[in-house]
């Protein structure tokens, strides 16, 4: 399905997001890697991924708040600059702690950005097309996904700097797509008056605790997060002992990126009509179960590698659904705010995985912890399907 003429302004958007979200992957891709090619620890890799959560932890709140006075499209713009320059100095001054500074930088600025390309998205489409253009948006980003872990291992075989090089370049490609995006988002008046930040964020909550579909998702996304927001390391530290690692890995993530994609697609072509997303919450929590049960029966990364399809299923049903969720039902007055909130609840919840993980990993025996984690997935569909059905018959105007 083609994107409507009537969307051009979300076509300018999404080929900017696209074109930079390749160099972001292909960067992020390589750091984690690189580290655990560096010190071979499940601690150390899981401390220097903990040092980008702490930054959105702190910052995604007050970006949330700050941003709701400003005009997104030119500090979206500032961003991208400052993320290219950055680049080019890891590229050209390459070490570990330069390393840790474009881990950092990146995720603050990331925290900004995020909150402004969530936000606008309602600008750019129909209130009746935003799950539509969550989906293509996914698929989009599935699509970059198939192709970057491919092109990462053989840009890292190359060089370790070279990730870095491209991801500068495609910060600045965005940064000028994003300049003829003819978007307004300056304030409104009700949003313009001066209001302290403790103010905001009382009536904030207090709108989160007041609406029960904004309320239960974010519950149950910060379950998410606790419960897998540290099985990027875990993977990781899992296809290690594999010859050649950054095959494996890059095959794994290429068959997850594949089936996030089949279901982005289906959704895209009508094949699957999302009406309301909550059922479809449901479903992604018995999926994530089956992969990881299937990892600890099946076990060798040879025939495991396959089972990264289900994972990739599972988050093509759960992430655009979610997103989608706070756009539609969240009042625009209340959108950056909210979405602030989110970030910082999804980033606290991650570190405390990555820090759980981490120990884990370096003292138990992997096949438990994908056990457990099966078995975790599998609680959280027992407890969470009786909300979750209650919210399927919710609407709110």
């Amino acid at each position: 399905m083609r994107i409507s003429e009537t969307h051009k302004k979300f076509r300018l958007y999404l080929s900017a997001l696209s074109i930079s979200k390749f160099g972001s992957m292909l960067s992020f891709f390589a750091m984690p890697l690189i580290v655990y090619s560096m010190y071979h620890s499940g601690i150390i890799l899981s401390m220097f991924e903990m040092i980008s959560v702490v930054i959105g932890i702190t910052f995604s709140i007050p970006f949330g708040f700050w941003l709701r006075k400003k005009n997104l499209k030119n500090f979206w713009i500032s961003f991208l600059i400052i993320l290219g320059t950055s680049g080019i100095v890891v590229f050209s001054w390459f070490n570990i702690f330069t390393l840790i500074y474009y881990n950092v930088i990146c995720i603050f600025l990331f925290t900004g950005t995020g909150i402004i390309k969530q936000s606008l998205i309602p600008n750019l489409v129909f209130k009746d097309k935003i799950i539509w253009a969550n989906n293509v948006i996914f698929l989009a980003i599935i699509g970059i996904g198939i192709i970057t872990p491919f092109i990462g291992g053989f840009v890292l075989s190359l060089s370790w700097r070279l990730p870095f090089l491209i991801d500068a370049m495609t910060f600045f490609i965005e940064a000028g797509i994003v300049m003829f995006i003819p978007v307004t988002s300056t304030p409104s008046s009700a949003q313009s008056k001066r209001e302290s930040t403790w103010r905001v964020l009382k009536t904030s909550l207090s709108y989160i605790s007041e609406n029960k579909v904004i309320k239960y998702t974010l519950i149950l996304e910060v379950l998410l997060m606790l419960i897998g927001g540290g099985l990027k390391i875990l993977n990781i530290a899992y296809f290690s002992y594999a010859p050649n690692p950054y095959i494996p890995y890059g095959i794994a993530s290429t068959i997850m990126a594949i089936g996030m994609g089949i279901i982005g697609g289906l959704v895209i072509l009508k094949v699957i009509t999302i009406k309301n997303p909550y059922r479809i919450l449901i479903f992604s929590l018995i999926i994530y179960s089956s992969f990881f049960t299937g990892i600890y029966i099946t076990w060798h990364s040879t025939y495991a590698i396959f089972l990264f399809l289900l994972l990739g299923l599972g988050n093509g049903f759960m992430s655009p659904n979610l997103n989608a969720t706070i756009q539609k039902y969240t009042k625009r007055e209340y959108m950056t705010q909210i979405i602030g909130i989110n970030k910082t609840l999804n980033s606290g919840f991650r570190m405390a995985s990555l820090a759980l993980m981490g120990i884990l990993i370096d003292i138990f025996n992997l096949i438990y912890i994908y056990l457990c984690l099966g078995f975790l997935f599998l609680v959280l569909f027992i407890v969470f399907y009786p909300t979750m059905k209650y919210l399927s018959s919710v609407e709110v105007s």
